[in-house]
């Protein structure tokens, strides 16, 4: 087995983790990443409670937690209605933390473990694969974890969902508040860092074919959400703007793949409180628990495991993704969800149980 070498492409948090668990099987592992250094993700920071386990079980949990915040409620807002809920179902503690900074951490845990990763190199063959591949970039049109449709600050039309984001400072808000604030176009979430930053991450929906620029984004989110324009109305960006997309929601792992595929690689979910970076973090204990078996670790094995973990959670997605398309019925589930403090909380399981890690003692998975 310590002779069995592994490919994991792509280095965000789904390959860096998927990294992590099978160095612990034993196996040598090399990443490739076709960026040129780490970070630059549109992306949140926020790690709820299967994203906090699955860093525990990585081992990178106590060096995560010193840079985080606690977080442990979250707002919730439409145009005319705003509430706070616990973000927790079951009050376990959940954190926030620089997306970069996460990666960072990841990195340094792999190659001080024995992995390799090589940047600016871009895979275009698995055949040429030594053993077993990793796929955590590179699919659904998400290339290298980027996606970007002409630059970052304007993207080329295309009807569907975009993704954007950036930092802001000096909102004036604790450490620890996080938001999810809804419009008639999509949703922002926000969550204030440690040092004070707020990262603003949005998703808007678009029809048209013509470019678009993403300071025209931000500008239709302040008039569309006034929750949202509150919390930022005092603040001063203090970082480039990010975008990707469009999303290709629908398109999920395979029973037929020839490759393991992790993270954004083997759906792309909505990023609601956590729950696509709670899956790409469980990519390492899932494939651990693979590899560590008696019997050889097949693709088709990891994929019976993915779906039991999260086929439910993207079946609800998939179908309730026309039905917020729709304004009327979007609005009335969102007010009564906000005013039933219940339904959110029996709701929650769903999008933050995920994969359950095996216990781990020193380097043994048991």
């Amino acid at each position: 087995m310590r002779e069995m070498k592994a490919t994991v492409i792509g280095a965000g948090p789904a390959g860096l983790s998927a990294a992590l668990g099978l160095l612990r099987c034993g196996l040598r592992v090399e990443v490739l990443d076709e960026r040129t250094k780490p970070g630059g993700r549109v992306c949140g920071g926020y790690l709820n409670a299967e994203a906090r386990r699955h860093l525990e079980w990585l081992g990178v949990s106590s060096a995560i937690r010193q840079e985080s915040v606690e977080v442990s409620s979250v707002i919730l807002s439409t145009p005319t209605i705003c509430s706070q809920f616990p973000a927790s179902h079951d009050r376990e503690e959940t954190w926030g933390i620089a997306r970069d900074r996460l990666e960072e951490i990841l990195l340094e845990a792999v190659m001080k473990n024995g992995g390799q990763v090589r940047w600016g190199r871009r895979v275009s063959n698995l055949s040429q694969m030594d053993g077993p591949a990793v796929v955590a970039a590179g699919r659904f049109g998400l290339s290298g974890g980027k996606g970007l449709h002409g630059s970052p600050r304007r993207l080329a039309g295309q009807g569907g969902w975009y993704g954007w984001s950036s930092f802001f400072e000096n909102t004036g808000l604790a450490p620890g508040t996080l938001a999810l604030h809804f419009h008639p176009q999509g949703y922002i979430g926000t969550l204030v860092l440690k040092d004070g930053r707020m990262n603003v991450c949005g998703l808007i929906h678009r029809e048209e074919k013509s470019a678009f620029s993403i300071e025209n984004i931000f500008k239709e989110s302040l008039a569309l959400q006034p929750h949202f324009r509150k919390s930022v109305e005092q603040a001063k960006r203090a970082g480039a703007w990010r975008a990707v997309g469009p999303l290709p929601y629908g398109a999920w792992i395979s029973e037929d793949d020839s490759f393991f595929a992790v993270g954004d690689a083997a759906a792309v979910g909505d990023p609601f409180m956590g729950e696509g970076l709670g899956r790409a973090l469980g990519a390492g204990p899932m494939l651990a628990e693979l590899f560590s078996s008696p019997r050889p670790a097949t693709p088709r094995d990891y994929y019976h495991m993915w779906k039991k973990a999260y086929g439910g959670r993207f079946r609800l997605g998939m179908m309730a993704r026309p039905l917020i398309n729709g304004s009327f019925l979007r609005w009335f589930m969102l007010k009564t969800l906000i005013k039933h403090p219940l339904l959110i909380q029996k709701a929650m399981p769903v999008f933050q149980t995920g994969y359950r890690p095996m216990i781990r003692q020193g380097s043994r998975i048991l």
